[in-house]
């Protein structure tokens, strides 16, 4: 009996260790899991946002919304950070004023958009509305718990974390850090007051766009209560590199420019039907291609000689006829993005293509 009694003590004392390893265990993956979701997103803030359309739609104490070009449906895409095949078409474009919400999170509650916002090349924008809040859980026993919650545009709200408590200190969810310039001195990272908040695109002095890190805290626990509760407290800043910067059309480097140039004889048309892509450097990057310039010489030529002509940026498939050929010839073409340097790109050349004989 006495044998008995300490080898049952000592299981339940392991069994105790166990679950309380059990417990860490969880209350660790829940931190980790909302710590990476709000980290990975925040810093995106701002990618590819053409001039005009805001980084910083809200910035309170429980929420916070950006906008970012952060997932394309559109496989090759060179500007969205991440590519989903299966992102809903609602949810890869920037909001549209016809589908404007209120700011999940907001208080008071804030309507965006309030206009459309195209990109330089007359399109809708890409970059869509991305938002973080916090939010009572209801469908937890206790009063006090909290859940993350992220929105993309206008879609269903995903649930990122829960099990979430307020600070221990009453401090803020969300709290940030903006950039201060003085007239003398040095530039300072200052926390943004209390009073400022809440944030939103359309605050005076571009308060805004001078906001450079959000400094996220919380506590996480494991759900249970009492004794077998463990928490653990979060906090962490995210930088945000991407807001304040001037998105301006630059002419410096040479184009950045790939792809295929296609030249395929016309038998209908009679004339070589030539193909070519666009620059990324058109609508995005230094956004400072003007020109396409056009080479064309007969086969095993040593060089290409002066421009055979040029086509204005802006019309995307790219395409012309060439007609001026002479029959039971064989020609070779290249082409090359110029920007308002002017600087060229490298060529994109085409096979051989050769004219029937008449």
């Amino acid at each position: 009996t006495v044998a008995l009694g300490g080898a049952m003590s000592v299981l339940a004392t392991q069994q105790k260790a166990f679950q309380r390893g059990g417990d860490e265990y969880a209350t660790a993956q829940n931190v980790g899991f909302a710590l990476t979701s709000l980290a990975q997103d925040l810093r995106t803030a701002g990618a590819n946002v053409p001039a005009g359309q805001p980084t910083v739609v809200y910035a309170g104490p429980d929420a916070f919304s950006f906008n970012a070009d952060l997932t394309s449906n559109v496989a090759n895409d060179p500007f969205a950070v991440y590519y989903d095949a299966d992102a809903p078409a609602g949810q890869v474009t920037a909001l549209r004023l016809a589908d404007a919400i209120t700011v999940p999170g907001s208080s008071p509650a804030v309507t965006y958009p309030t206009q459309n916002y195209l990109g330089s090349d007359g399109l809708p924008s890409t970059a869509e509305t991305i938002s973080f809040w916090f939010e009572p859980d209801p469908e937890t026993p206790r009063t006090d718990d909290y859940r993350l919650m992220r929105q993309v545009n206008a879609g269903t709200a995903d649930l990122v974390a829960r099990n979430l408590l307020a600070p221990a200190d009453s401090a803020p969810f969300f709290s940030y850090r903006y950039l201060l310039t003085p007239a003398t001195g040095n530039q300072t990272l200052q926390v943004v007051p209390d009073a400022w908040l809440p944030l939103t695109w359309t605050s005076a002095a571009g308060r805004a766009d001078s906001l450079r890190a959000v400094l996220v805290t919380y506590r996480v626990t494991n759900g249970l209560s009492g004794s077998a509760e463990r928490t653990q407290p979060v906090s962490f800043a995210v930088g945000l590199p991407n807001v304040g910067l001037a998105r301006l059309q630059q002419c410096g480097d040479p184009p950045v420019y790939s792809g295929s140039l296609t030249a395929l004889w016309d038998a209908t048309d009679l004339g070589v039907a030539l193909g070519f892509p666009s620059s990324v450097d058109e609508t995005g990057g230094e956004d400072d291609v003007q020109r396409y310039v056009l080479y064309r010489r007969f086969a095993g030529a040593s060089d290409w000689g002066d421009p055979y002509l040029s086509i204005p940026a802006g019309s995307a498939p790219y395409s012309y006829l060439d007609r001026d050929v002479l029959a039971d010839s064989t020609y070779e073409y290249a082409v090359a993005a110029q920007d308002c340097t002017p600087r060229l790109s490298s060529l994109l050349e085409s096979g051989s293509v050769t004219i029937p004989a008449s």
